[in-house]
């Protein structure tokens, strides 16, 4: 089993009405493909909302890990500050996590969140992108960037 992790309320709004369907999507294709995990079942169970904030992150983390059957995987936060809590919470239960959103700078430390596995850069690495295509392919003169450090 694996455990989604997604708000429904908060600072994105409701992210998880949409990403149920995606993310059920994806398990369906890879339960169709024999040869993906052979002689295994994948089954996902949706965590309670985690409100794309810490503590009410850490709350659904523990309240998904706890109830209905064993999680070997969590998927998600769409909130840096989400990932944050339920990672914590990941390495206690010392279940992975897989996130397609999280891209705070503050989670790419391996000792920190050695169990977390983004799948888009950090804000650092898409600022460094942008900069250097205005800079240099659409030829900038001046460039300002403004970074919010929060963890959205």
């Amino acid at each position: 089993w694996a455990l989604a992790m997604c708000p429904y309320t908060g600072g994105l709004g409701n992210i998880m009405g949409a990403m149920e369907v995606i993310m059920q999507q994806a398990v369906d294709e890879i339960e169709a493909n024999n040869t993906l995990l052979p002689g295994h079942r994948l089954k996902l169970q949706v965590a309670p909302d985690s409100k794309c904030a810490t503590t009410a992150s850490i709350s659904a983390t523990i309240k998904g890990l706890q109830s209905g059957p064993t999680k070997f995987a969590m998927i998600g936060d769409c909130c840096s500050g989400a990932c944050m809590g339920n990672r914590d919470v990941g390495q206690v239960y010392n279940v992975p996590s897989f996130s397609p959103f999280c891209t705070s700078p503050v989670l790419s430390s391996a000792s920190a969140y050695p169990n977390l596995l983004r799948f888009s850069p950090t804000l650092d690495g898409n600022n460094a992108v942008i900069f250097d295509v205005m800079r240099n392919l659409l030829q900038y003169r001046r460039i300002a960037m403004v970074i919010q450090d929060a963890s959205l």
